[in-house]
């Protein structure tokens, strides 16, 4: 009897110590949010927006699979990686941790954590507008392109797409890139810039998306700094 006792107390801690997880977490553009893999099994995260494309660090060691507003992360070997998930409206960032058995996340629900949260609409109440843009900045080492501009009227919120190609023969580090807005030579508010890498590979195209929340809708003035070198140009009205 005592045998029994301790071999389904045995058991009973080895399957609470390699159980999986299920978790809630709260994304913003200030953090990198952990998510623990177990080699063997998939972890899906589980998005609020449907995710429309990802961006693996290291994409040898993981296979990533779309499932609805589900991606599915399987480890192919012991390592950790960053993972950006672009969604309609927000970029989500992960720093994956692969171990052999540990207590893994099964199943990560994600919301959004900011001050540029997007309400779900009904079409009838919101419409999400997307304008074609070929605005270009280009200064000696990094030209920038502005590729969509995407409102969502009702939080008075826009979106910058920006395509960053590095033309020089060594890494940029994204942190070196400036971007700044500014209104009659004063900077606007509540403006948030996210990059999808934290470096651009020689002659290789980044991207970044750029947060905006309007208080009016009018044009203001683009400003991207690299080293010593500034460019600026007008975002119209017309592209709000």
């Amino acid at each position: 009897m005592q045998t029994k006792f301790l071999f389904g107390l045995l058991v009973f801690m080895t399957s609470t110590v390699y159980a999986g997880v299920i978790r809630e977490v709260r994304v913003d553009t200030a953090r990198m949010v952990p998510i623990t893999l177990q080699m063997g099994q998939s972890t899906v995260l589980r998005f609020s927006e449907k995710p429309r494309k990802v961006v693996v660090g290291n994409q040898n060691y993981f296979k990533v699979e779309f499932i609805e507003n589900d991606i599915t992360i399987q480890p192919q070997g012991i390592a950790t990686t960053n993972l950006f998930v672009y969604g309609e409206y927000n970029t989500y960032g992960f720093i994956l941790n692969v171990c052999g058995s540990c207590r893994s996340d099964d199943l990560v629900k994600v919301s959004w954590k900011s001050d540029f949260v997007l309400k779900q609409q009904k079409p009838k109440e919101s419409k999400i507008v997307v304008k074609s843009s070929s605005i270009i900045l280009k200064s000696k080492s990094v030209t920038a392109k502005v590729t969509k501009v995407i409102e969502q009227p009702l939080g008075r919120m826009h979106i910058l797409e920006i395509d960053l190609e590095n033309k020089t023969d060594t890494p940029i580090p994204t942190g070196e890139i400036q971007f700044r807005l500014t209104r009659g030579g004063k900077s606007l508010k509540n403006v948030t810039i996210v990059f999808d890498r934290g470096q651009i590979k020689s002659h290789d195209v980044g991207r970044a998306r750029i947060f905006i929340k309007l208080e009016k809708k009018s044009g203001f003035t683009l400003l991207m700094r690299h080293q010593r070198s500034e460019v600026k140009k007008i975002i119209s009205r017309s592209l709000l």
